[in-house]
């Protein structure tokens, strides 16, 4: 049963929905030799074509513009494209699409067509209350009637690419501990070129905008650091805790004894990789010449 345990932790990280058959011959083969009631009921919900379903729902990508990107999958675009962001009715159906119409993700409709009538109609409700949920969750986190929180349009890189980047001294304001004068930056950034196009992240164009220098010295000191003071500003603690998910996972009992810096090491390490494996993961020569003597060498 500790095979089975590990194969699922394994299918579960690595994307269960990618693994799908995978995970259907795990728990046959257990079936067989565990001969456990509840890996036959596991089984059974795996060959029930819903549950894929289930899996393979919203598989949206974007971390821009969530809120937006959320309410257009069940809200129409004419009520969208009309009304601000913070007065839209995501809680009255009146304004919500038929649910044959609803976006559910690319990969539910090459699967629903194997899913009888009653149960899809049953899928598609639980995903509007998934909807209209994490609507009001993200709502009730952040103020949108805030003039802040509307002003900070000023970090979208679009905003800067389009020209239509105006005076930010008055929003500067309101953060006196972190902000100097910069408007005469904000100038010369409106009229710089950039190569990047709109869909570029905030956290890069700002980091190249923080690079950028002349005659030897930074052209947008102020600004950029009024920039990344702002990036670094969490939203949530999302990012936290799955932090101390991750360490948790590599501190175990067996590995108690492991310093600060050894973990800070692995951290590091495993954010590195992301999706790469340690057999593949491409190594560059910036990477190579790092590794010398001195890395060894106590602060």
């Amino acid at each position: 049963m500790s095979n089975l345990l590990r194969c699922c932790m394994h299918l579960r990280h690595s994307g269960c929905h990618c693994r799908y058959d995978a995970l259907k011959l795990v728990f046959t083969d257990a079936v067989f030799t565990d001969c456990l009631q509840a890996t036959q009921t596991i089984l059974n919900m795996l060959n029930d074509p819903v549950q894929k379903l289930y899996l393979s729902f919203l598989e949206i990508k974007s971390r821009r513009y969530i809120l937006r990107t959320l309410l257009d999958c069940f809200i129409p675009g004419n009520h969208l494209n009309s009304t601000a962001i913070e007065n839209v009715q995501f809680r009255n159906p009146k304004y919500f699409l038929q649910l044959e119409n609803m976006y559910l993700g690319a990969k539910v409709n090459a699967y629903w067509q194997k899913a009888y009538a009653k149960a899809l109609h049953d899928f598609r409700i639980h995903c509007l209350d998934f909807f209209t949920a994490a609507a009001s969750q993200i709502y009730k986190r952040f103020e949108f009637k805030n003039t802040v929180i509307k002003e900070l349009e000023v970090l979208d890189p679009k905003c800067v690419l389009e020209n239509k980047l105006q005076s930010i001294d008055n929003f500067a304001s309101k953060f006196p501990t972190i902000a100097t004068s910069m408007d005469v930056e904000r100038r010369l950034l409106r009229n710089h070129k950039f190569d990047f196009d709109e869909n570029v992240s905030a956290e890069e164009f700002w980091f190249h905008v923080k690079n950028l220098a002349g005659d030897g010295s930074p052209m947008f000191p102020h600004l950029s650091s009024f920039v990344e003071a702002l990036l670094c500003l969490p939203h949530s603690s999302a990012n936290m805790e799955k932090t101390y998910s991750v360490v948790n996972m590599i501190k175990t009992k067996q590995r108690n004894r492991l310093s600060t810096d050894t973990l800070v090491g692995l951290l590091h390490t495993k954010r590195m990789l992301k999706d790469s494996k340690c057999f593949d993961f491409p190594i560059s020569s910036e990477l190579v010449n790092k590794m010398t003597a001195s890395m060894y060498d106590a602060d």
